[in-house]
């Protein structure tokens, strides 16, 4: 019998025992054990941190800046509106600078004391996602239109 055959307690030959089957298994757990090593971080060879997804000269806007923006965009939609025209329609809005888009709809213009008063509610389309408002914006004296409120519906 060769030493490659060898019988085993229960009489079953078993090829590979001994030096060489110790061997392949020893080069088999390396082999192995380099899939599941751990690799050298960048940090740990001397690379920057890696930054994804940014532009360079941008500003990001502030939710209150974004939300001001907005009201004023629709304050100057509102104010402009030509209401025999927009009676009962729709009006949409947009701001270029923060992205944001929506409709004012149920304008309705009133006197308060002695001020031209227009109330509205408006639909608010952002990346923060979809929202409803009640407005007034209201003329001074000066001749100007200032918003007076602004709430979420």
């Amino acid at each position: 019998m060769t030493r490659s055959h060898r019988k085993d307690n229960l009489g079953v030959r078993v090829p590979w025992r001994g030096k060489a089957a110790r061997a392949a298994v020893l080069a088999l757990a390396v082999v192995a054990s380099g899939c599941t090593s751990r690799s050298p971080s960048l940090d740990s060879l001397g690379f920057d941190s890696i930054k994804t997804g940014s532009i360079s000269g941008g500003k990001a806007v502030a939710p209150d800046a974004e939300r001001m923006s907005d009201e004023t965009t629709i304050r100057n939609a509102v104010s402009s509106a030509n209401l025999d025209e927009v009676s009962g329609g729709r009006l949409a809005w947009a701001n270029s600078q923060t992205g944001s888009r929506g409709e004012v709809f149920g304008v309705m213009e009133y006197m308060d004391e002695t001020r031209l008063c227009r109330r509205f509610r408006v639909s608010r389309e952002s990346f923060q996602g979809i929202s409803l408002f009640r407005g007034e914006v209201c003329m001074s004296m000066a001749g100007e239109w200032w918003v007076r409120t602004f709430e979420a519906a």
